[in-house]
């Protein structure tokens, strides 16, 4: 079992995004003369989320990491809908990256039907690797959500044209240590962890309760505020289960993160301020580590993920 000062051995996500960064900017093609479209689910379709949630608008990077977008998505390119710029274009009609830790995952595989002479893929190997002619291959020795910092750095690199998106800062040492502090306290009441966040924020939100559901194997959700407001806080606010609720600072939802704070005043609640996505996340990963470190749980276990994916 890996303790938490082991797994802090092994994190190092601003190396790991940096190395990525150089491996991507050198294969870097523009994003001005049409769209990019990262595909990938899990950690793999977070980072694309990220980028394109966070980077500069003029980018035109998109991201689909949901099964059934997936699905509706074929829809419209192999079926009766499909466009006629990707018929009469063997470039494609957008720069397609195929992101996969393992290579084997199958909703991602399902999109190299549509791949192009333009498309790249990021993977350690598996029937992507196999598939692709054009590839960067990850370094990072897994498990595979840990990898993201290194698919975040060569999607940043292959997209950003020389500037990076994140500085590779990580949070203060101060906040750091809050974070971890306040998995321990929630650890040690059983308090479930509840994000409410705006909007934008969601592939953090997704990154935080990913990294808490594998990594400390207890249920995380989270609802997107305002509209979690009007009916999600309901539940929060039962006593059915001891749940904490952690907040992202925006101004956006200024208003909104007050009221909460005072109709759950007696509840465990965490603020966290608003600062780079990328930092956002790292914070995550402290919390759900720190978590299963105080609950003594195998981080690097997946059994029922591993039970489901055995199923044909």
């Amino acid at each position: 079992m890996e303790s938490f000062d082991k797994w802090l051995e092994g994190f190092n996500p601003t190396e790991d995004y940096i190395k990525g960064f150089e491996s991507g900017k050198s294969h870097a093609f523009s994003t001005s003369s049409k769209p990019t479209l990262i595909i990938g689910m899990g950690g793999s379709g977070i980072a694309g989320s990220i980028l394109s949630t966070f980077s500069p608008k003029n980018k035109k990077i998109y991201s689909v990491n949901d099964y059934y977008e997936i699905e509706s998505f074929h829809e419209r390119v192999t079926g009766k809908y499909k466009p006629k710029k990707f018929l009469s274009n063997s470039k494609g009609w957008a720069n397609l990256i195929f992101c996969s830790y393992s290579g084997n995952t199958e909703e991602t595989l399902s999109w190299l039907k549509v791949a192009s002479l333009t498309s790249f893929s990021i993977t350690t190997g598996g029937k992507l690797a196999e598939s692709s002619s054009r590839k960067i291959t990850m370094n990072h020795p897994g498990p595979p959500r840990r990898s993201i910092y290194e698919c975040l750095g060569i999607l940043d690199g292959l997209t950003a044209k020389g500037n990076r998106f994140w500085d590779g800062q990580k949070p203060t040492q101060e906040l750091i240590q809050k974070t971890i502090d306040t998995a321990k306290a929630w650890a040690d009441e059983k308090v479930l962890p509840w994000m409410l966040v705006p909007a934008k924020c969601h592939p953090i939100a997704r990154r935080w309760t990913g990294m808490i559901q594998e990594d400390a194997k207890i249920p995380a959700g989270f609802g997107i505020i305002p509209e979690a407001a009007h009916n999600q806080i309901e539940a929060l606010g039962s006593n059915f289960l001891k749940t904490g609720l952690i907040l992202i600072d925006a101004e956006s939802t200024k208003k909104e993160n007050s009221k909460i704070l005072k109709v759950f005043e007696d509840k465990h609640t965490m603020m966290l301020p608003q600062i780079h996505p990328i930092q956002l996340c790292i914070l995550g990963d402290y919390f759900a580590a720190s978590l299963a470190a105080s609950l003594n749980i195998d981080m690097n276990a997946i059994p029922t993920i591993e039970k489901y994916k055995k199923i044909k």
